[in-house]
């Protein structure tokens, strides 16, 4: 975990004692799910630091008053900001940048489900790449925009169904083409997930 650095700063960077409050033991709240996905996944990556990350104190475990989550990490004027793990009460984790209390930049979020998405982050929402990946195998990668599948991107099912194009708002929207594992193969106009429009489709043989 994090070592404990720049103590002189703690008074003016540390959270107020209204907002969270330092653990003198750090509470286990991942389940299994949480905890097999990060077996299965590469140690996160932390690549993209600013200048000013440099200078803002790493502090132990605090809990946040409002909804009891863990933070482990930095802070920047009471607010969680540069590199930090947050564990919610829930069992789910993000770890990766923060900005004004908000993972912001790159990151990776484990649900209690134990799915991932790692991408980049924009005022705590999924936004611009990344990628979602289940623990059944599907996956989501391509654009985000506030949370959401929004622009071009490849998605791939369980059942071994794929998809490569045009998202919008979640949705199959626009050109794309659908592969399914019995060799039919769907290419052309989508529109709220459906083909909808011109395309051509291929039957098995």
């Amino acid at each position: 975990r994090y070592a404990h650095a720049l103590q002189p700063t703690e008074s003016y960077h540390g959270p107020a004692v209204t907002v969270a409050y330092a653990l003198k033991v750090v509470p286990e709240y991942e389940n299994e799910k949480v905890k097999e996905a990060r077996r299965n996944i590469a140690h996160f990556v932390y690549d993209k630091d600013l200048p000013e990350h440099q200078d803002f104190p790493v502090l132990p475990a605090y809990r946040m008053v409002e909804d009891g989550a863990v933070y482990e990490g930095q802070w920047y004027k009471g607010q969680r900001y540069g590199r930090g793990e947050n564990t919610w009460a829930d069992g789910s984790v993000y770890y990766g940048y923060w900005r004004d209390n908000r993972p912001h930049g790159k990151g990776r979020y484990i649900d209690t489900e134990g799915n991932i998405y790692e991408g980049n982050w924009e005022n705590g929402k999924c936004h611009g790449s990344g990628t979602f990946l289940e623990l059944t195998g599907a996956f989501y990668q391509g654009e985000w925009c506030e949370g959401r599948q929004h622009g071009e991107g490849k998605q791939q099912w369980a059942n071994g169904s794929k998809y490569e194009g045009s998202y919008v708002k979640n949705k199959m929207q626009g050109k794309g083409k659908m592969t399914w594992p019995d060799g039919r193969v769907y290419e052309g106009e989508y529109q709220n997930d459906k083909k909808h429009g011109q395309g051509v489709f291929k039957w098995a043989d």
